[in-house]
């Protein structure tokens, strides 16, 4: 992303979602961004870490699915959009997003694929024995309760919820989990939400029928950054 801010001179830019990260970097730019996302509530959520960084944005509350803006843009990102996207409105979604897009534009998004290995029991209970309470070992330990021990290969779906259910029950049986239950409730995403993933092949196949791919990378920063591809795509 920061490449692609070094060559283009004030870019129009819009964030489905409200990513802290995309905005701090547009931030050090001092570039303009539009954000969409379906409440406001999580914009508030995402602004308390930048909240102290002079920004130059203005936040939508709308649907992704159905919002139209009057412009289009230079560049479109989302940060594991499409993976909040159910299955079956996956392509009423990309073709928002192109609809949004200038001829040349690019959408720069990070997509949760089908896990290409999933943990067991004992190799979670095993990782998490020792660790010591960070926000990382948190983020990674909610990761692996809802994308890994809950996956469900038939549907392809992540139950949000369940990840919180699945760790008291493995609490019941292992007490020394105890010590992340309070930061796991006060900190990370435990009602009743849903992500969707394919595997890679499939959802490229997707993505193809209305971008071109530019190229794809993965960013070290989750546990399984490996099922964690950044798409660049072209209009």
């Amino acid at each position: 992303i920061e490449s692609y801010l070094k060559k283009i001179s004030n870019p129009d830019i819009l964030i489905f979602g409200c990513t802290y990260n995309y905005r701090k970097l547009l931030a050090k730019y001092k570039l303009f961004a539009t954000m969409v996302d379906i409440t406001r509530e999580m914009y508030k959520i995402n602004t308390e870490a930048i909240k102290n960084i002079k920004r130059k944005e203005k936040f939508i509350e709308a649907n992704w699915l159905t919002v139209r803006l009057k412009k289009k843009y230079d560049l479109i990102l989302g940060d594991f959009v499409t993976s909040n996207v159910p299955l079956s409105k996956r392509n009423k979604f990309l073709e928002n997003v192109k609809r949004h897009l200038k001829d040349n534009g690019l959408f720069i998004t990070r997509i949760y694929n089908t896990p290409k290995k999933l943990i067991s029991e004992k190799e979670f209970l095993k990782y998490y024995k020792n660790k010591k309470i960070t926000l990382q070992n948190l983020n990674d330990l909610w990761w692996d309760s809802v994308f890994q021990l809950d996956f469900n290969k038939k549907s392809r779906t992540i139950k949000c919820r369940r990840g919180i259910l699945n760790f008291k029950r493995l609490l019941k049986k292992h007490p020394y989990l105890k010590k992340w239950l309070e930061p796991y409730e006060k900190y990370m995403l435990t009602e009743k939400k849903d992500w969707t993933a394919l595997p890679e092949d499939k959802q490229e196949k997707q993505l193809k029928k209305y971008f071109k791919i530019i190229a794809k990378k993965s960013a070290k920063d989750y546990r399984h950054w490996e099922d964690c591809v950044t798409y660049i795509l072209k209009k």
